[in-house]
């Protein structure tokens, strides 16, 4: 959201939910019209003690669909207070931002998922993992607690495997395209957070406890050309996969280039067959970008990179077992997700 397209309001409500100075109705009004001057596509409503006493907020949305009566516009209104009304209103602001900006157009795309299943005669019904465990309906009425739902999916999935299997210390580590993600599970329990960050974004909704960083098999893998040192990330190629797949568009090498140099992935049995992907545009990508400026050969260079993508994973891991105060050798490790197979050797 360009700051633009952030408007004040005067008022406020004390920590303990007392009017202390009254809503500035006629600052309301205008800033109501000055967004929808702008074409806003929804309007967030967060004030700052509305936890405590949401009445304010309240008044701004009657007199924002007021304003929008008289202009003829219908766009939806969000109130923070409505949402997730605990302290804190950057997380809270922040939440109800994501929940506009991707909850809300996910759901169009949930639903049309359920509907392609009934159509397949599929009897069960459909359910999403939020971020807290259990599941919810795609009617669910806020979608941004689904957020990450799939590393979470991983660290439950492992709790009830631990059970199964009689063990109690578990770390969940889940590899996927653009991330690696990982949970500890300690006596048989998962922590939940209640204020937690997604790409340094500090968000209010409860998730269990887990942690990410940038290191998933699509990571862009690039040479500084003054140091001449590898630099994984953070950005990543995601679904475009990498070089190796002509159609994603992609010109700067991934992880997934060097796997496919070195044959751990076969290029013909991509996504079961799927996607074909092509050996010799990646190991050309890694010879120029990479194995040529250091002299050496591409699959020299591909072996490296991994290399240096599993030392990163692994002080992740330990780093985060030893900061609770916990020892890494009284765990048990469980590796998923599309790239799990491929590092769990060398996580172990």
């Amino acid at each position: 959201v360009p700051r633009s397209l952030v408007r004040g309001v005067r008022e406020r409500i004390h920590l303990i939910g007392m009017e202390l100075i009254p809503l500035y109705e006629e600052e309301a009004r205008e800033a109501v019209g000055y967004l929808l001057d702008r074409g806003v596509r929804a309007i967030c409503i967060c004030f700052l003690y509305s936890y405590q006493n949401p009445s304010h907020e309240r008044r701004m949305a009657e007199i924002a669909r007021e304003v929008m009566n008289e202009r003829g516009v219908d766009i939806p209104l969000y109130l923070s207070s409505e949402q997730n009304p605990v302290r804190g209103e950057l997380p809270r602001l922040n939440s109800l931002i994501l929940e506009v900006y991707a909850a809300r157009p996910s759901r169009l795309q949930l639903v049309r998922m359920r509907e392609r299943l009934k159509a397949l005669g599929s009897p069960a019904p459909f359910r999403i993992l939020p971020s807290y465990g259990g599941t919810v309906s795609p009617e669910h009425e806020w979608m941004v607690s689904t957020l990450v739902s799939g590393p979470i999916g991983g660290i439950i999935g492992g709790n009830r495997l631990g059970d199964h299997l009689g063990i109690a210390n578990l770390v969940c580590a889940d590899i996927g395209g653009t991330s690696f993600d990982v949970g500890l599970i300690t006596e048989g329990h998962h922590a939940i957070r209640t204020e937690w960050a997604l790409a340094q974004f500090v968000l209010n909704t409860p998730m269990i406890a887990m942690d990410s960083i940038g290191a998933g098999t699509g990571t862009y893998v690039r040479l500084d050309p003054v140091i001449r040192r590898i630099n994984l990330g953070p950005d990543s190629a995601g679904y475009r996969v990498g070089v190796c797949y002509e159609a994603g568009g992609v010109d700067t090498p991934t992880v997934t280039d060097c796997h496919v140099v070195l044959g751990y992935v076969n290029p013909d049995y991509f996504l079961g067959g799927e996607i074909g992907l092509s050996t010799a545009r990646a190991r050309q990508a890694l010879k120029e970008k990479i194995a040529q400026p250091l002299g050496m050969e591409p699959e020299e260079a591909a072996w490296g990179i991994i290399q240096l993508l599993e030392t990163q994973m692994r002080d992740h891991l330990a780093a985060m077992i030893l900061a609770l105060g916990y020892s890494p050798e009284t765990y048990h490790l469980l590796t998923y997700g599309g790239g799990g197979p491929l590092h769990v050797a060398a996580l172990s």
